[in-house]
């Protein structure tokens, strides 16, 4: 008779034998460090870095510059989260450019670069477009005489004499 049994859990592998143990099916993270039970905001910063290294597509190096990733959570601020996916599987996935730098660390200027010009190219800059081509205002009423200079704008008189013109500067030679 075997003694060893697998019995399928949700995400845990029970396994008996000789000596009883609980194996965790899943024990590493996609960057291949440890995964421990997590509370609160550290849960939630695992589950974002584990979406945000999903978008490497692999082209990543673990090290502590990919544990930390305050400067997407910054970004996160104003950029929302499927941009910044995107924005770093086309400056880090190899799928989308083979010749792309694999990614040390969240703080590389090449894909923060890359996150602002995104934003400001698909959000802001069609965003004002919008607002200023919907701005309300009022139009000329009529073209103003081209003899007639505007009220607002001073035209200084002409002078009725030359002035006189200043005499030669003797050659100075240093």
């Amino acid at each position: 008779m075997d003694r060893r049994r697998t019995i399928p859990t949700t995400g845990f592998r029970l396994t008996s034998s000789a000596g009883s143990r609980i194996a965790c099916a899943n024990a590493t993270n996609a960057a291949g460090m440890p995964r421990l039970p997590l509370l609160g905001q550290a849960a939630t910063d695992a589950a974002l870095r584990d979406q945000l290294i999903a978008a490497c597509n692999g082209n990543f190096t673990p090290g502590p510059g990919i544990q930390d990733i305050s400067p997407i959570k910054g970004a996160l601020e104003l950029v929302p989260l499927d941009l910044v996916c995107r924005v770093i599987g086309w400056k880090v996935n190899k799928l989308c450019y083979r010749a792309n730098a694999t990614l040390v660390s969240w703080r590389e200027p090449r894909l923060l670069k890359a996150i602002v010009a995104e934003f400001c190219e698909s959000i802001i800059i069609p965003n004002l477009v919008d607002a200023w081509s919907k701005a309300t205002g009022t139009a000329p009423g009529k073209a103003a005489s081209a003899s007639e200079p505007s009220p607002a704008v001073q035209v200084p008189p002409k002078p009725k004499s030359a002035p006189a013109a200043s005499p030669p500067q003797p050659d100075r030679r240093c």
